[in-house]
């Protein structure tokens, strides 16, 4: 007796060991899937006739599938479908399969499987045997998962940068200093110790000289002049005025022979010193000219006695109001405020924060930026403080400084630093760059700069 079950003919005759042997299951599957077979008269099995040729091996379409037919009604293995998957590099895990002609393991969901189920993703139904086989790739395991992957950054051609040299156009340069404090003491022996850093302002004219800017800026306290001072005289004081003079005047013809460019000095509170002295001990001599010279500058006055018009400087009075504008939004001065243990900068921006302004007085290298707005849109401003070029050894007289009795500065360590600032500029535009300058050397525009003997 045989009996028929999805196209399938079972063969009754045999037991049901013999089949569990031959199908690597048990009697009790055997028996359930007998259980929904139907009996059929003893026939001769022809071989179905594919209409397409024979294939057992897997192609992938373009859907992401792979299939195969077997010849006829060939019956193969589940496990020999799946060997042949992975054979074509394929992982049967990442597919959901699909059976035509297939012999059931029906557990919990007794029914007569039909051609083209599907296998459900559980134990409880298990394909053993099949001669048409599909596989349709699971969304998960497509090339592109639902969610971002991280992979590697995308691979590279490197291209050197090109690099513009700059040639003017429409970006200028400025280069600005501040409180070289020219002076000197003179001792007994009749040696000059220097307030200056020769070092550092052999430094600061290299810079220009490399940049040849088309603006150079020397921001107040360009000579000391204690002996005009209202504060307390040393004895080393006496007489140190002349020398401060002339070496003033050597500096500005140092700076006119690095730059052939305009040069501005703005009078700082040092720089004031000899009007209000000259104004409180000699008033007769105040604003005094050479004879038929009504546009000079008076005989007893710093720019005269530097002798700046000669050199082609431009001198800037009236301290606290000097000023000079680099373009429409940065103002230059040597100023007035001194924060001991804070931002001086973040001082000025508070006040004008509609401006940038770039200032000297506390010796202190520093850049500060800020960003507001207005109706008109975004406003940033700059404070920016060069440093200075006097010595930070205790040479300077200073509210830390202190001499002993034979009239000599103690060496202390002040809190300043030395420098420059360069500044590339437009009529609205500008970019600040700091030129740090320590032990007489600096690095600018990839040269090593260093104080010539």
């Amino acid at each position: 007796m045989k009996a028929e079950a999805a196209g399938v003919v079972v063969d009754r005759s045999r037991t049901l060991m013999s089949w569990a042997v031959e199908l690597g299951v048990g009697k009790t599957s055997i028996s359930r899937h007998l259980a929904h077979t139907s009996d059929v008269p003893a026939r001769r099995v022809e071989p179905v006739k594919p209409s397409t040729p024979a294939r057992e091996t897997f192609d992938v379409d373009g859907g992401g599938n792979v299939t195969a037919s077997a010849l006829g009604a060939r019956i193969i293995p589940l496990s020999e479908w799946l060997d042949k998957l992975r054979a074509d590099g394929f992982d049967p895990d990442d597919f959901v399969c699909t059976f035509g002609h297939s012999v059931w393991d029906q557990r919990t969901r007794p029914r007569t499987p039909a051609e083209g189920d599907v296998v459900p993703e559980d134990d409880n139904l298990t394909v053993l045997y099949a001669n048409r086989f599909t596989a349709t790739r699971r969304a998960s395991a497509e090339p592109f998962p639902l969610w971002p992957v991280v992979q590697p950054g995308p691979r590279l051609v490197i291209k050197p940068l090109t690099i513009t040299p700059r040639t003017g156009g429409r970006w200028k340069t400025a280069v600005l200093m501040a409180d070289t404090q020219i002076g000197y003491r003179l001792f007994e022996d009749g040696s000059l110790d220097p307030f200056h850093d020769e070092a550092a302002m052999s430094v600061a004219l290299q810079v220009v000289q490399l940049e040849q800017p088309d603006r150079t800026v020397v921001m107040g306290d360009i000579i000391d002049l204690p002996e005009q001072s209202r504060w307390a005289q040393e004895a080393a004081f006496a007489n140190t005025t002349q020398p401060a003079i002339d070496r003033t005047t050597r500096f500005g013809g140092e700076l006119r022979a690095a730059t052939p460019y305009d040069i501005d000095f703005i009078e700082g509170n040092h720089d004031k010193r000899f009007q209000n002295f000259v104004e409180a001990n000699a008033r007769s001599a105040f604003g005094i000219r050479q004879g038929e010279s009504p546009s000079t500058w008076p005989v007893m006055s710093m720019p005269n006695l530097l002798r700046l018009d000669e050199q082609g400087i431009t001198y800037h009075d009236a301290y606290p109001a000097a000023h000079v504008w680099i373009n429409d939004t940065l103002r230059c001065e040597h100023g007035t405020k001194i924060n001991s243990n804070g931002s001086t900068a973040q001082k000025y921006l508070n006040e004008t924060p509609h401006i940038s302004r770039a200032f000297g007085h506390t010796h202190r290298l520093e850049m500060v930026s800020r960003t507001t707005w207005d109706r008109a849109g975004k406003i940033r401003s700059v404070g920016v403080n060069p440093g200075c070029l006097c010595r930070l050894d205790g040479a300077v007289p200073s509210v830390h400084g202190a001499i002993g009795a034979t009239g000599r500065p103690a060496p202390i360590v002040e809190d300043w630093q030395h420098g420059v600032a360069v500044i590339r500029y437009t009529e609205r535009d500008f970019r600040v760059e700091l030129v740090q300058i320590d032990d007489g050397l600096t690095f600018h525009r990839g040269q090593e700069i260093r104080a010539m003997p």
